[in-house]
């Protein structure tokens, strides 16, 4: 195991990378569903535009605590949000050496 991964279940790997990438994605479609600016949603969840906007390009990986935050200011519930980011996360293949 490399690190920033961790085992799942026997022969399940999670990257961090992917973790990253699905809750980018998810992120930033509730953000533009709600309408909302990348000024706005930061404002609210009251973490920085520049944190949120690296976030969104993939380039920082949110705490549980930062996801917990946009959830609320999206105003959806956090285990929605979780959801979907663990819908997106195909965990079935082994990592690459």
């Amino acid at each position: 195991m490399k690190k920033g991964e961790i085992v799942l279940e026997e022969e399940k790997y999670l990257k961090e990378s992917e973790f990253i990438k699905a809750a980018s994605k998810h992120i930033r479609y509730y953000r533009n569903y709600r309408g909302m600016t990348q000024e706005e949603l930061a404002e609210k969840a009251q973490i920085s535009t520049n944190h949120l906007k690296s976030i969104e390009r993939g380039k920082s990986s949110p705490s549980f605590f930062v996801i917990f935050k946009l959830a609320k200011a999206l105003n959806i519930e956090f285990g929605l949000l979780a959801k979907d980011i663990d819908k997106e996360l195909d965990v079935s293949h082994p990592p690459e050496n």
